[in-house]
C-alpha cells in the first residue's frame, strides 16, 4: 500500500508540475527501515522527517533527513546567528528550515518566514537551494577524484562543484574538469 500510494502521488505531482519528483516529506515525521526501502524503490532520493537536531549538519541519510528546525522555533535569531558566525571545523554547514505552506495562512504569520528570509539572504557566502540540488551537490563533491598526490581534483559528474580545500577560498570544478590544487 505504501508503495502504490508514493507512486500514485509521484505521478499526479510529475503530471502536474510537468517536473520529475524525487523527494517528500513523511506524513506527521516517522518512518522505518522498511518504508525507506519502498521509498528507494519508487525512486526517492530524500525524505524529510520532523524532528529539528537545531544543528547544522549534513544528513547521513537522505531518506531520513532531519531538519534543523521548524519555522517558528522561539530562539530563531540566536539560531541564525550561531549559523551565519560559526565556522564549519570540516563539513559543509545547513541550515535546513521547514514548515507547511498552508501553516503560514492558518496562523496568518508570513511576516515571521520573510524576517528569516531577510536575515539570511542576499549573502555571498550561503548556498540557497532546494531539497534536491542540496542533494546532487553533496552527492557530486563526494563524487570528486584526487590525484595520488592530492596535489589535483577532477570532478566526474555533469554539474559544477563547489569547494574549499586546504584551506583555499571557495573554488569552482566545472564539469568533467580537473583542477591544480595549491
Amino acid at each position: 500500500m505504501v508503495l502504490d500510494e508514493v507512486l500514485s502521488d509521484r505521478k499526479t505531482l510529475e503530471e502536474n508540475f510537468g517536473r520529475i519528483v524525487k523527494g517528500m516529506a513523511y506524513p506527521y515525521g516517522p518512518t522505518d527501515e522498511r518504508v525507506m526501502g519502498l521509498l528507494k524503490s519508487a525512486g526517492i532520493v530524500y525524505s524529510r522527517v520532523v524532528t529539528g537536531t537545531r544543528e547544522f549538519s549534513l544528513p547521513d541519510n537522505w531518506l531520513e533527513w532531519h531538519p534543523t528546525c521548524h519555522h517558528n522555533l522561539p530562539d530563531m535569531d540566536n539560531l541564525i546567528e550561531r549559523f551565519l558566525t560559526d565556522k564549519p571545523i570540516r563539513d559543509a554547514k545547513l541550515f535546513y528550515i521547514w514548515r507547511h505552506s498552508y501553516e503560514f495562512t492558518d496562523n496568518d504569520n508570513w511576516e515571521v518566514i520573510e524576517k528569516i528570509a531577510e536575515k539570511l539572504s542576499s549573502r555571498d557566502d550561503v548556498f540557497y537551494a532546494t531539497n534536491m540540488e542540496i542533494c546532487k551537490a553533496v552527492e557530486n563533491f563526494k563524487r570528486l577524484e584526487f590525484s595520488a598526490d592530492g596535489k589535483m581534483v577532477y570532478n566526474p559528474s555533469a554539474q559544477t562543484v563547489w569547494a574549499t580545500m586546504r584551506g583555499m577560498l571557495a573554488f569552482k570544478i566545472e564539469p568533467l574538469e580537473s583542477v591544480k590544487l595549491d
